[in-house]
């Protein structure tokens, strides 16, 4: 990643991030581990993790009709906005 390889200052910190995208619903562990040395080949470990879940969600539409004219005088003329076609094979 990013930072392998990168060396820190004294009481210095260094923040890594990145996205993951989940499509379906579920439950998916996350877990980010770090093993560090310093300039003697001491090592010291740490991890931490958290579950992140994804909550389906059902999709939902609004639909907004208009007309254009709204009323017509008898016998029901052709309307302006409508126009039809027709082929014949």
């Amino acid at each position: 990643m990013a930072l392998v390889g990168t060396t820190l200052a004294v009481d210095e910190t260094k923040t890594c991030t990145y996205s993951v995208t989940h499509t379906e619903a579920g439950t998916y562990p996350n877990t980010a581990s770090v093993t560090v040395k310093d300039n003697e080949n001491n090592t010291a470990t740490d991890s931490d993790n958290k579950t992140v879940t994804v909550t389906d969600v059902l999709p939902t539409i609004a639909v907004d009709k208009t007309a254009n004219p709204t009323s017509v005088s008898e016998p029901a003329a052709r309307w302006p906005s409508q126009s039809r076609s027709q082929q014949l094979g």
